[in-house]
């Protein structure tokens, strides 16, 4: 069960983190939004440090994009240019090899 903090729901009132901001103003991904709520806490019970804990959830939520079976990334960029969609997901997380900054 996840506790929130009484004064945290007053203060933000009825935003929603995923609204749309302002332009220019940041927002939370959803993608982080749902696996702090659901992954984080059992994470953190296990002995995680939390800090830890919501870095390996935001990085393991950026790569479900680019790698199979989610792969949404990887599949659009696959449709734009006429290649097999699940070959250029299994390639999409070690493109960076090729491309060394």
């Amino acid at each position: 069960m996840v506790q929130v903090c009484p004064q945290y729901i007053e203060k933000m009132g009825n935003r929603s983190a995923t609204v749309e901001g302002r332009k220019g103003e940041q927002r939370v991904p959803d993608i982080y939004v749902i696996l702090a709520v659901l992954i984080a806490p059992g994470l953190t019970e296990m002995g995680v440090h939390i800090l830890a804990a919501h870095l390996f959830i935001i990085f393991c939520g950026n790569v479900s994009f680019i790698t199979p079976p989610v792969a949404i990334a990887s599949f659009a960029a696959a449709g734009i240019a006429g290649a097999d969609p699940m070959k250029t997901g299994w390639q999409a997380p070690f493109a960076w090899l090729s491309f060394p900054l």
